[in-house]
């Protein structure tokens, strides 16, 4: 808000103040009884907007600042029934990020691929296996069948690695365990011990 924008603003907080009590703010004389701004409903819409204007004004110098990440991932079946459905597999993170765009919250944290992954191991629908002499994971046989697709992909580092994806049908099991998925990687989380 510029100094001109704020002298307007300022302008008609006071005038809406001077009406408010029965007064003209243009020459600052008590208005007669039976002037409409002396009516008690007028009078208190007035007070009403006066109130409404001042606070707009402490807003407008003093902004909300919003800290991505300083509200935890929630988001409602409500908001959930907007998702689009990607035809093309999509990797956790992707996921996440379409989950996280439908509550348009910019200071709520992005709903965690890490809690995905969590929770379909719990279920049985992905495995733990070796590849490349490195921990991998990849569908079981219940996954293939709910739509969760593995394929050898490589990395910025010129590395292969496996790359799970989620099709049409793995998407819309997780948004229908959506509450068991999130934070499901935290509550499976292993103790840490006092070495560690």
């Amino acid at each position: 808000m510029d100094e001109r924008e704020l002298k307007i603003l300022d302008r008609a907080i006071e005038y809406t103040s001077s009406l408010s009590r029965g007064v003209n703010p243009l020459d600052n004389h008590r208005l007669s009884d039976a002037d409409v701004v002396n009516e008690p409903k007028v009078r208190a819409y007035l007070e009403y907007v006066e109130q409404v204007l001042r606070k707009y004004r402490y807003d407008q110098l003093n902004p909300t600042v919003l800290v991505k990440g300083s509200v935890p991932f929630y988001v409602t079946n409500e908001q959930l029934k907007n998702y689009v459905f990607s035809e093309e597999p999509i990797t956790a993170t992707a996921f996440c990020r379409k989950v996280t765009a439908l509550a348009e919250n910019p200071a709520m944290a992005m709903m965690k691929a890490v809690d995905v992954s969590a929770w379909l191991m719990q279920e049985g629908y992905l495995q733990e296996t070796e590849y490349q002499g490195r921990p991998a994971r990849t569908p079981s046989a219940k996954g293939r069948e709910n739509g969760i697709y593995a394929y050898e992909a490589i990395n910025q580092d010129n590395e292969k690695y496996i790359r799970v994806t989620y099709g049409p049908k793995a998407q819309l099991l997780l948004l229908r365990n959506i509450s068991k998925v999130i934070g499901s990687y935290e509550r499976n989380k292993p103790a840490k011990t006092e070495n560690q």
